[in-house]
């Protein structure tokens, strides 16, 4: 849940905006001061912070530099008047997210938010792809227990791809054939059932023919296996220099919904798993 610190003096406003974040599903507080303020400052993280630039006993700018200090991650809004706006603009280099001239209405401030929001959760999973692909460049195979090296791998980038589970196939060109070769989190019994497909078949062998990423909802029919099972997988193929050297399955215990930044994760950590399998 997101949660909003409102800072203003004015009753009026601040219980209104206050109000229709709830109603919204933000977690909001107010603070009616200065001092208010910095005390919630302290004691809580904030996702969003929205101050006023005029307040009896601080200002705005003073509570921007405490927010950007306790929470630095924070999309920080300024409340100006007109006539204030040039003060407002002194605290761009603070690291205020928005300004806010009143009167500002409800529906512009939730945009405001919802826009930065958008903006910071690109900014992570574009780090969490760099981080990944550095890791996945680093990564150091042994020939003589590729299945050790592979797992261990897989192991490390899980967290970062957010599934529970997952399968790293080897593709045979001659005999067309997808060998299991290192797996994570998965049972016994779905391991036997997977660790072998001909090209085209399953979720894996049309991975391979499609060479494009594959979606699929219930793939090991969680409704006879027990625990644990999953509710959905991706497949994505494994290509270097144009070249089908594998399939990575993911398996997940929730119903995931792929967006553009998850795909291009995938696509990394394909990329470079092929890299590596190629050296093989």
């Amino acid at each position: 849940m997101i949660r909003v610190l409102l800072v203003d003096e004015r009753q009026e406003t601040v219980l209104a905006y206050h109000a229709m974040l709830m109603e919204r599903g933000y977690l909001a507080e107010i603070a009616r001061s200065g001092a208010e303020a910095s005390e919630k400052l302290r004691t809580h993280h904030w996702d969003v912070v929205i101050t006023d630039l005029d307040l009896e006993d601080s200002n705005g700018l003073r509570i921007v530099a405490e927010a950007r200090r306790s929470s630095p991650l924070a999309s920080i809004f300024l409340l100006s008047e007109y006539s204030d706006l040039h003060w407002a603009l002194q605290g761009i280099p603070f690291g205020v997210s928005g300004i806010l001239v009143r009167p500002c209405n409800f529906e512009q401030l939730e945009a405001s938010i919802q826009q930065e929001l958008a903006k910071r959760s690109y900014d992570s999973r574009l780090q969490e792809e760099v981080a990944l692909y550095e890791l996945l460049a680093e990564m150091q195979l042994d020939t003589f227990d590729r299945s050790s090296a592979m797992e261990a791998a897989l192991k490390k980038i899980l967290p970062v791809l957010r599934f529970d589970a997952a399968a790293l196939f080897q593709y045979e060109s001659t005999t067309q054939i997808l060998d299991l070769i290192a797996s994570i989190g998965l049972p016994p019994d779905v391991r036997q059932v997977y660790d072998q497909f001909h090209l085209g078949e399953g979720l894996v062998g049309q991975t391979a023919v499609r060479e494009r990423i594959v979606l699929q909802e219930d793939p090991t029919g969680s409704a006879t296996m027990g625990e644990p099972f999953f509710l959905s997988s991706g497949a994505v193929p494994l290509l270097h220099q144009d070249r089908l050297t594998g399939v990575l399955a993911l398996f997940s215990r929730s119903n995931r919904i792929l967006k553009p930044p998850d795909l291009r994760l995938l696509n990394t950590a394909g990329r470079q798993i092929a890299h590596a399998l190629a050296q093989l």
